[in-house]
């Protein structure tokens, strides 16, 4: 993966890491670097909180799809 200096905009991020819905965990793994390394930016701009954004949202549903909703009793 290509490293993204901070600051740059939505579509500098995504030429760089394409989001794309993740279908195995060498998938889940990339994106969890890329996670990793935008929350660990001092300060994110308003492209890159969209980015993370995306980004969380695709894990969150790969997670849920192979974990399976809670169950509320």
């Amino acid at each position: 993966m290509i490293s993204v200096a901070p600051g740059h905009d939505f579509m500098t991020l995504v030429q760089v890491f394409a989001p794309r819905p993740i279908r195995s965990k060498k998938q889940l793994a990339v994106a969890y670097r890329e996670v990793d390394r935008l929350m660990r930016l001092p300060k994110l701009s308003a492209d890159e909180r969209d980015y993370l954004e995306l980004l969380s949202m695709l894990v969150e549903k790969y997670e849920s799809s192979q974990l399976g909703a809670p169950q509320v009793t």
